[in-house]
């Protein structure tokens, strides 16, 4: 009799206890909420992103200085003037040197000209090339022979012309030389970085 009261006992306990876990409800699962932005202060919004064409890069045009042209000297020899020329360095754009003739002399002289020494140089070998080989370069001026008279100057020159050279007939002895230039630098410039020579305006056709 004990024992079947036991049993009742603990079906009835057990009964309970399903009975109570069966109505429990589900634990709740927390939700995250956004956090707020303090008050007062704004709150960061992302916008789209826009994509921003580069800039076109823009080509402009450099605009050069004014040049001028002069001629400086004269001077008693080449040497001198190449010297005085080469101290201006690159501030001059063109420079040559200019041989002077005297005029009081019954010599005659074949003459060639170049924009400069360096040209002048490259024409001397295409002139030797053509088979003439009497010549010297002087500045920017290739000499072809000195002549007593003006007839076997016309000569030479004829000689030259038909090898396809234009070549000029002066007179004269060489007695000075000058610089011919063309540079950015203002003539007030120039006389204060050449104290104590001449300077004077010059065509700046004559330099082409």
């Amino acid at each position: 009799m004990l024992v079947r009261a036991l049993i009742l006992v603990l079906v009835v306990l057990n009964f309970g206890v399903a009975l109570w876990w069966r109505n429990q409800s589900a634990p709740k699962v927390p939700v995250p909420v956004a956090a707020s932005s303090p008050v007062g202060v704004p709150q960061l919004e992302l916008l789209p992103m826009i994509q921003v064409e580069k800039p076109k890069s823009l080509d402009t045009p450099i605009h050069k200085g004014s040049t001028y042209c002069y001629n400086v000297g004269p001077f008693t020899s080449e040497a001198d003037a190449r010297t005085v020329l080469a101290t201006l360095g690159k501030d001059v754009d063109k420079g040559m040197i200019r041989a002077l003739q005297s005029g009081d002399s019954n010599n005659y002289r074949v003459v060639m000209s170049a924009s400069d020494h360096a040209s002048a140089q490259a024409l001397a070998k295409r002139i030797v090339g053509a088979g003439f080989r009497d010549y010297y370069v002087l500045g920017n001026e290739v000499i072809l022979g000195q002549y007593r008279n003006r007839e076997g100057a016309k000569r030479m020159r004829a000689d030259l012309a038909d090898a396809g050279f234009q070549a000029n007939v002066l007179s004269g002895d060489v007695s000075s030389w000058e610089i011919h230039l063309r540079s950015a630098i203002e003539f007030a410039a120039l006389q204060v970085r050449l104290n104590g020579y001449h300077i004077g305006s010059l065509d700046c056709a004559t330099l082409r």
